[in-house]
């Protein structure tokens, strides 16, 4: 009688375990917990980088409209060239031109 099951769970205790087993997988990526939580922060990241940025809210200002402008504004600081920027490009190419000749 020791190797078996008591009769409260009606020699069904192995059966019980291994519904148990799979009642706890998750249904999509089964044994890659990691890939999905990778997949979900990716996807995740994504819809918001779309709604915050690019996503058409019409000509009236909304939530987003201030990290748009600060970000178009640190863009066009980024793409653009000062003009002691220039004075110096100008300084070198007069300078190179003087080596040359």
């Amino acid at each position: 009688m020791a190797g078996k099951p008591p009769e409260s769970f009606g020699g069904k205790v192995e059966v019980k375990a291994r519904v148990k087993n799979e009642m706890l997988k998750p249904l999509v990526f089964g044994n890659h917990q990691k890939l999905f939580n990778v997949f979900t922060f990716l996807v995740s990241a994504g819809v918001t980088y779309y709604f915050v940025f690019k996503h058409d809210f019409g000509e009236e200002r909304h939530c987003f409209t201030w990290i748009r402008e600060y970000t178009e504004m640190k863009k066009q600081q980024f793409f653009s060239i000062e003009p002691t920027d220039t004075e110096l490009i100008k300084m070198k190419e007069k300078l190179n031109e003087n080596k040359r000749t």
